[in-house]
């Protein structure tokens, strides 16, 4: 997925699935300046043509920043952010809770709109 053109960074995380047991999540950020319409079907496209079939992504969200900690690592806890909502433990590491906010909210609102 970081190959793709619009793609600036990218986090793949595990969720539970009761038919297949874990399913691939993707959270991407953009380069700044780049519209991002139809980026989930390329990157699934993608991932499909060179990975495989079996490879593909259960969900792709779009968010302007990745969270990280100070240390410019992306955080671990994308995976809670996406299965339960929000990280539990500790983040005193988080170097910009705007980046977690903005995940948090692009999860949300998909979550709203499966649902409605």
């Amino acid at each position: 997925m970081a190959r793709h053109a619009k793609v600036a960074e990218v986090a793949v995380v595990g969720i539970p699935d009761e038919t297949k047991g874990t399913l691939p999540v993707a959270v991407i950020s953009l380069i700044s300046d780049v519209h991002g319409d139809g980026i989930e079907t390329e990157v699934n496209g993608l991932v499909e043509h060179e990975i495989g079939g079996y490879a593909r992504l259960a969900r792709v969200y779009v968010t302007k920043a990745l969270p990280k900690t100070r240390w410019g690592k992306i955080m671990r806890r994308l995976r809670d952010v996406i299965v339960d909502g929000w990280p539990g433990g500790d983040m005193s590491a988080l170097e910009d809770a705007s980046a977690l906010e903005a995940v948090t909210s692009v999860v949300a609102s998909t979550i709203t709109r499966q649902v409605t």
